[in-house]
């Protein structure tokens, strides 16, 4: 796994962490013959290969939440006293998904698929609605990508990401030695947006030319580690608390996530 890459503290104020929304497996385990919950089931989460990687016991109500680290496809392994083990097959949890299941124990061995997936959603970040994010999407002035919508696209880097949103520019750059991508708006010339990290204004972006002590934006930030991106193109809807290092040549709003 790649290593989070983010700028050097020189260029950033420290941020405490928040609460952020991740994939997640909920459901509740009922015994299969009444269809009442199963309190102190055992749970596992299981990766494609069977590995166990998470384990938790349901709650009073036969409810559980398990949150894997990254999308994909898992499987669950439920175990209760009295009951035999069931193993599902394997469920698709994509990016931000809370995926919602029913698990079915019987005390003996459960002939039919005893998984049953309910629902699926995206709940928004506790995270991103504080900061103001979904406020701003609904007024439309700006790009706004969640971190959902960055990962669908497999990015291996930031510049991905950027290469992917209409009007911006992204070129080979070499910096202070470093070698990785600088962007601009194509509108605008060599101008590159301000870049804010989690409500803090950076010395990247905001005026032209490219200056020494900025950075590659491969070195500012992994995909990986994106809850939410705004960007303005412009000075026109730029939120006034972040109209800063000229926003003539745009705003760059980066959210990391928050675990």
């Amino acid at each position: 796994m790649r290593a989070s890459r983010l700028v050097p503290l020189a260029l950033l104020l420290a941020v405490l962490p928040c609460p952020g929304a991740a994939q997640a497996l909920h459901g509740i385990v009922k015994d299969e013959a009444t269809g009442q919950p199963v309190v102190a089931a055992s749970v596992s989460l299981l990766s494609d290969r069977g590995k166990e990687l998470d384990r938790v016991l349901t709650d009073s109500t036969g409810s559980f939440l398990l949150e894997p680290d990254e999308a994909g496809s898992y499987g669950l392994r439920a175990s209760g006293l009295g009951y035999t083990t069931a193993t599902t097959a394997l469920v698709r949890v994509a990016y931000g998904e809370r995926v919602e299941v029913t698990v079915e124990l019987g005390v003996n061995a459960v002939p039919l698929q005893p998984l049953t997936v309910t629902a699926r959603s995206y709940p928004p970040s506790r995270y991103l609605a504080d900061a103001g994010f979904y406020d701003r999407r609904r007024g439309g002035a700006g790009v706004f990508l969640t971190r959902a919508d960055i990962m669908r696209g497999r990015p291996e880097e930031f510049s991905d990401v950027m290469r992917g949103i209409p009007g911006m520019e992204v070129r080979a750059a070499g910096v202070s030695g470093r070698r990785g991508y600088s962007m601009s708006m194509r509108a605008n010339g060599a101008c590159q947006p301000a870049l804010v990290l989690d409500g803090v204004p950076t010395l990247i972006g905001g005026q032209p030319p490219l200056r020494g002590r900025d950075l590659p934006i491969d070195d500012v930030v992994s995909p990986r580690d994106i809850e939410g991106l705004e960007l303005y193109k412009g000075p026109a809807g730029v939120p006034s608390e972040y109209n800063v290092n000229n926003a003539s040549c745009g705003v760059l709003l980066i959210w990391t996530r928050r675990k």
